[in-house]
């Protein structure tokens, strides 16, 4: 199945009263080729996306994510679907996240529109690093601090792709990020998978104040340590049970990393300090 996005500033006068709203569009970064300083943003439509009769009307923003302590940044975009070059914006994170740097990327008209197809990928653009960052990812709506409130109500943070079928009176937006992974570049050419989002970690409370309770599921042998945003170990590493508590109580108030090492394989998770 095929639709086209097109962008319009007045959409909202097609579409009439009674809608019906989905979360049907999925969206991942991955690196093009071998080439370290280029990546591609990829949209997804999930199962059941159906073509409308009439042409679509969307609306959209991408955010990504470097972390690189602020060195990095973005030397140029290439619209490969849509028109990708209007508000191109970056903003420092916020205080949880202060090693992070966001790049919005806005979409606007070219009057050729977006051609997608069911459950297959679409790359929508690509992206010339000016170096490699320690990590690459695009926002979570659903999980990131910055687009949470109280971040998110001076800024416009987030993933935002709204696609409109005019017969059925359907809007598509956002669903989730299908790579949830927060890929490295340069040496480190394996991605860093979260562990929470794999479902082999669960830990609360979440913020905590003194005593996290880990719960682990994957390898026996995994080792954990905890890291601030600076990279500096505030846990050294150690063997990591199925069921056990860190106490956190010394910890400054902010976002921790949990990292994870298994059998050749590394994981993380956030929590926050309060």
């Amino acid at each position: 199945m095929r639709i086209f996005l097109l962008w319009c500033s007045l959409c909202m006068c097609y579409v009439t009263q009674a809608q019906s709203f989905y979360s049907s569009l999925e969206f991942s970064v991955q690196k093009m080729e071998d080439n370290d300083l280029v990546w591609g943003v990829y949209v997804r439509p999930t199962k059941g996306f159906e073509t409308p009769t009439k042409p679509v009307i969307a609306t959209g923003q991408i955010t990504v994510l470097l972390r690189n302590n602020g060195f990095d940044n973005i030397d140029h975009i290439q619209s490969v679907n849509g028109n990708w070059n209007g508000a191109i914006e970056k903003i420092d994170g916020p205080i949880e996240a202060p090693d992070v740097s966001y790049f919005f990327i806005g979409f606007i008209d070219d009057g050729k529109g977006i051609e997608l197809e069911n459950e297959k990928e679409t790359l929508l653009l690509t992206m010339q690093l000016n170096n490699c960052p320690d990590t690459i990812a695009l926002i979570n709506n659903q999980g990131d601090p910055f687009a949470l409130l109280p971040n998110s109500v001076s800024n416009n943070p987030g993933m935002d792709f709204e696609v409109y079928n005019v017969d059925k009176k359907e809007i598509h937006n956002w669903a989730k990020n299908y790579n949830t992974t927060d890929h490295s570049c340069g040496n480190l050419s394996t991605s860093v998978q979260d562990a929470t989002a794999l479902g082999l970690l669960s830990f609360y409370p979440n913020p905590v104040a003194q005593q996290l309770q880990l719960n682990w599921s994957g390898d026996k042998d995994a080792q954990i340590s905890i890291l601030d945003l600076s990279n500096q170990v505030r846990l050294p590493q150690q063997a990591l049970h199925s069921s056990q508590q860190i106490d956190v109580s010394q910890f400054s108030a902010g976002m921790y990393i949990i990292k994870i090492e298994s059998q050749q394989q590394q994981f993380y998770s956030k929590f926050v300090k309060r």
